[in-house]
């Protein structure tokens, strides 16, 4: 089961754009080399994201002016061409996951409910999806330079 809504508007969801695309290198992860997001074949994915603990300031204030009341921590992904995310499930100690999206056209999210049913999530500038941190997902190679949300959520709304 998953959740869709539009969570902020395109014109946040750009001005937030921006500010990633300004920030330098520096500010990234290489998830590939630290911390990295295992598929569940074993295989290492490939992206880089930008720590809560450690965001410029700009950054930080769009960030913080969105964050959902119930969250444990924020991450910002971001995908160079043909970077992508293998099949996983989280399985972190938040039981749900919100990722929002800051681009169109990146057709790029599958979802793996329980339902059996392979679910495609395309893009929209500001949609967010919510699913238990245990639904198997991935990100496929994007074809261009994509930037997400990734929110870890406690505390839900019963209507989740």
């Amino acid at each position: 089961m998953y959740r869709i809504e539009q969570y902020m508007s395109g014109k946040e969801a750009s001005e937030l754009l921006d500010a990633l695309q300004r920030a330098d290198d520096a500010w990234y992860v290489d998830r590939e080399k630290h911390f990295n997001n295992m598929t569940n074949e074993g295989r290492p994915s490939k992206y880089d994201c930008m720590l809560e603990d450690s965001m410029p300031d700009d950054v930080r204030k769009l960030v913080d002016a969105i964050r959902p009341w119930d969250t444990d921590e924020m991450i910002i992904n971001r995908y160079h061409e043909g970077m992508s995310i293998g099949r996983h499930h989280d399985g972190c100690i938040s039981p749900f996951v919100s990722v929002i999206t800051l681009q169109d056209n990146h057709n790029v999210v599958r979802l793996y409910p329980e339902d059996g049913e392979v679910h495609e999530v395309p893009d929209k500038a500001g949609q967010m999806y919510t699913i238990a941190s245990s639904t198997d997902h991935e990100v496929l190679p994007v074809k261009s330079e994509r930037f997400s949300i990734v929110i870890l959520r406690g505390m839900m709304h019963n209507d989740y």
